[in-house]
């Protein structure tokens, strides 16, 4: 931070302000920069206890002569979504910002952005300066403030700023064309990949023929029903949405990752299956998959239903839970699963 200040007062150094905030619980600069007033006006979060300060030059013309001088101003932000815990971090830094920040000729707390404008801090600096007033104040970025119409200013006038160049025309970059569904057969690896199709483009079942000794990758899908033949080794549902999947056995086990609206169904055995980071899910099961103990794994979950058969021939839905209670019991820390109802 000292190195940030230094840069900051160097008259040599285009630096005009710097920011500092809490990135990881303890004070650091967040930023800096060339671009005056506006930019740093850009950069505070209405959820963070931030400290800033930046430089104005007080410029004179006499005689076709121009000098300037240096005034530094400290800034505290409290932004007006700040917990009370964060608030906390004002009082607590406050010395440090004092011992850091020494030098300023005025300071300013500020719950909003648009609360520090270059008008109020014109005031403020000459509420705090000597008998002797530059001609105009330099805020950076073009924004400039000449003192002998602070009456206008005051009225509700802007700040002059230069003839801002015209704009440069760029074109936005295209969208990247949505890559088309494909199925292919990786044989030296043993994989099956089926990826990037869409609801449009699957008007009927894809049927993926495999062995046991191969595995299916299903990702990036958003539509359709995929038919696995045959026994598989393992299988992998991958970020896909609004898809059915319909699979035999598969000897290692069944993963979905990252995956809304996907109904999975296996007609065969499974040891498995492993649901993380997806919701509204549907699993339907199979009489040799309850039969063979099937274990169902899942994390990060929310509206997955797993299906059984009954004797009677119907579907028995199992809602998953997705809620985990944890709490001291004689002495020992517990967790246990919490049933709605």
């Amino acid at each position: 931070m000292e190195a940030a200040w230094k840069q900051l007062t160097d008259d040599k150094d285009a630096t005009n302000w710097i920011l500092l905030g809490f990135p990881k619980k303890t004070l650091d600069v967040v930023g800096s920069g060339s671009g005056g007033l506006a930019e740093l006006v850009g950069k505070f979060d209405d959820a963070e206890v931030m400290f800033a300060a930046f430089k104005v030059l007080g410029v004179d013309d006499k005689a076709a002569v121009t000098s300037s001088r240096s005034k530094y101003i400290g800034v505290t932000f409290v932004g007006g979504n700040v917990s009370g815990m964060k608030k906390s971090r004002t009082l607590s830094s406050k010395e440090e910002i004092n011992m850091l920040f020494q030098g300023c000729a005025a300071s300013m707390q500020i719950s909003a952005a648009d609360e520090l404008t270059a008008i109020e801090v014109a005031r403020k600096l000459l509420a705090s300066g000597g008998a002797h007033k530059p001609v105009h104040y330099d805020f950076g970025g073009d924004e400039t403030i000449n003192l002998s119409e602070m009456d206008n200013y005051a009225s509700g006038s802007t700040p002059a700023k230069k003839p801002a160049p015209k704009p440069k025309v760029v074109a936005k970059p295209a969208k990247p064309a949505k890559k088309p569904g494909k199925t292919e057969h990786d044989k030296r690896r043993n994989k099956f990949f089926v990826e990037n199709y869409s609801a449009e483009e699957v008007k009927e079942p894809i049927v993926i023929e495999s062995s046991f000794k191969d595995s299916v990758y299903i990702g990036k899908c958003t539509g359709g029903v995929y038919k696995i033949d045959g026994k598989c080794k393992n299988l992998t549902i991958n970020g896909c949405s609004g898809i059915g999947v319909l699979a035999n056995t598969v000897v290692v086990g069944v993963e979905l990752i990252n995956c809304k609206k996907v109904d999975f169904q296996t007609t065969g055995t499974i040891p498995f299956v492993q649901i993380d980071n997806c919701e509204r899910i549907k699993v339907y099961l199979s009489p040799e998959a309850v039969a063979g103990d099937v274990k169902i794994f899942s994390s990060k979950t929310s509206a997955v239903n797993v299906y059984n058969p009954t004797e009677d021939g119907d579907m028995k839905e199992n809602d998953l839970p997705e809620q985990i209670v944890s709490e001291f019991v004689d002495g020992k820390f517990v967790s246990s699963i919490k049933v709605e109802g």
